[in-house]
């Protein structure tokens, strides 16, 4: 799978891009009904934050700002994480009251705009279609491994099944934080671009011929 993009604003340190990776994967352990995945989101997002903001003061208004309402497809969480941290580099940078205020509002504006987006194109793709295709393929791997008697079919199987799942979720995962924070407010035409939709509907029919 390759997103072909625009030469990218700036570049995530590969430390951030991998503590977002397995922080996110963390994202729905602090599901609540007031934030839903609030707690989840700033948990990936504070070693960013500490990072980008040495002032103390703006630290703490930044992670009490992210641990405002969030809430989206679990595996394309990583695009949000990316793109608001992103952001936050524009906000740490900012020089006076006014300055700081316009760039929190871009931040929370980006991060609002991007819940429901990315729930849009990834629960169709990874919920509607992606799941519901790997359960037919992982019957269609148990009746093949147990017609031709291999061992453990129904394990095996179930591994093949899985496999085929979280090798899209974890590339999604894992190339969200570096894309989100390359292209910040430019991510949504990227991520239209991609054509996720597209996607679900060739996965669809994969799993029709499954």
């Amino acid at each position: 799978m390759a997103m072909t993009v625009a030469a990218p604003v700036r570049a995530l340190p590969d430390r951030e891009r991998k503590s977002l990776f397995w922080r996110s994967l963390l994202i729905q352990a602090g599901w609540n009904f007031e934030g839903m995945q609030n707690l989840g989101f700033l948990y990936a997002l504070e070693p960013g934050l500490t990072r980008v903001h040495r002032d103390p003061e703006r630290r703490r208004r930044a992670l009490m700002r992210h641990l405002g309402f969030f809430n989206t497809q679990p595996h394309m969480a990583g695009y949000a994480l990316g793109a608001c941290l992103g952001l936050e580099e524009d906000v740490a940078s900012a020089t006076g009251d006014a300055q700081e205020a316009a760039a929190v509002q871009r931040v929370e504006r980006l991060k609002r705009a991007l819940g429901s987006a990315l729930a849009a194109l990834g629960d169709p793709f990874f919920w509607g279609t992606l799941r519901p295709a790997t359960a037919a393929w992982t019957l269609v791997a148990w009746t093949a491994l147990w017609t031709l008697d291999a061992p453990a079919p129904l394990a095996s199987g179930t591994a093949l099944g899985l496999a085929a799942f979280n090798a899209p979720a974890l590339w999604a995962r894992w190339t969200g934080p570096r894309l989100g924070y390359e292209r910040g407010e430019g991510l949504p035409v990227d991520l239209k671009r991609f054509g996720w939709p597209e996607k679900a509907v060739l996965v669809r029919r994969v799993g029709l011929l499954g």
